[in-house]
């Protein structure tokens, strides 16, 4: 089995009342001709904004996601899930992916509310090649997030301006994974703030990574970005459908923090510029003076 990327909000707020994201990676299973997944993530979402946040749970915000996996757009023309009291939500396609996605919630408690569990939530596609086909995921009765909530231990050195022609580490703490997921890791991207255009595609990286180098110039100087990391958990409860495909339930701590690079000083380029200047001209004269004044 494939880990797939978590889930992320790529804007922090509501735009014109909706709130925009974007998933990445996906859920490839074997097993099934056309069906090739379908998983269930609860995510706490925090923003660092000081060096020490001392995290807890209360100062997250909670969404949630569905999604279900086909191997060709035609494989289904629509899909829904169906929570234990047997209300439904669809789920938008978009190519081979169909999604639901909630907002953010105040709570846990408020999330797991809203996807009614406890409980058995059923994902049904129809309409296309396959036909009508069901699959059931039971998430854990406990939660199994981490006992750490992800954060930037160097914090300050990403506020006062990464070099975006150098390469620079996103260090952060370590991860205690919780003893009753069977997949575990740490996931890290890099987003434009304003395009929400990843400029880093998501990292899978090791339990025990505590930073990722980011490499010279992946980054553009003067522009403003969200660095995401999360700790990832995962239990795969055996499949009741699709051909009997193994479904996955995944609990994911994320920790944002943005920044903007430095912009390079003006005098390197004053600097360059003389050495193209005859000595004494009047250019030379104002750019040497512009230089020692700046």
């Amino acid at each position: 089995m494939k880990n797939p990327a978590p889930f992320c909000f790529r804007a922090k707020l509501p735009i014109a009342g909706v709130v925009v994201a974007t998933l990445t990676g996906a859920l490839v299973q074997s097993g099934h001709a056309s069906v090739t997944g379908y998983d269930f993530f609860e995510t706490g979402a925090f923003t660092q904004t000081s060096a020490n946040p001392s995290f807890t749970t209360a100062d997250a915000m909670w969404y949630g996601a569905a999604r279900v996996f086909v191997s060709s757009a035609g494989d289904a023309s629509s899909a829904t899930l169906q929570y234990p009291d047997s209300s439904t939500s669809p789920l938008t396609q978009n190519g081979t992916l169909f999604n639901y996605q909630t907002g953010y919630f105040g709570s846990l408690s408020a999330l797991d509310n809203h996807f009614q569990l406890p409980g058995t939530l059923t994902y049904t596609i129809s309409g296309g090649a396959l036909g009508t086909q069901s699959g059931s995921l039971t998430p854990p009765s406990s939660h199994i997030y981490a006992s750490d909530i992800p954060t930037f231990a160097n914090y300050s050195a990403i506020e006062g301006g990464v070099n975006a022609g150098g390469s620079f580490t996103f260090a952060w703490n370590s991860m205690l994974a919780n003893g009753s997921a069977n997949q575990t890791g740490v996931y890290f991207t890099v987003v434009n703030a304003n395009t929400y255009a990843p400029v880093l595609p998501t990292v899978a990286l090791a339990t025990s990574a505590t930073g990722y180098s980011l490499p010279a110039n992946t980054l553009a100087p003067g522009q403003s970005y969200f660095a995401e990391l999360y700790f990832s958990d995962r239990v795969t409860p055996a499949g009741t459908g699709f051909g009997g495909l193994n479904g996955l339930v995944g609990n994911d701590y994320e920790t944002t923090v943005q920044f903007t690079t430095a912009v390079p000083e003006p005098t390197t380029l004053v600097s360059g510029a003389l050495l193209l200047l005859p000595f004494g001209s009047s250019a030379f004269r104002q750019l040497r003076k512009k230089a020692q004044t700046a």
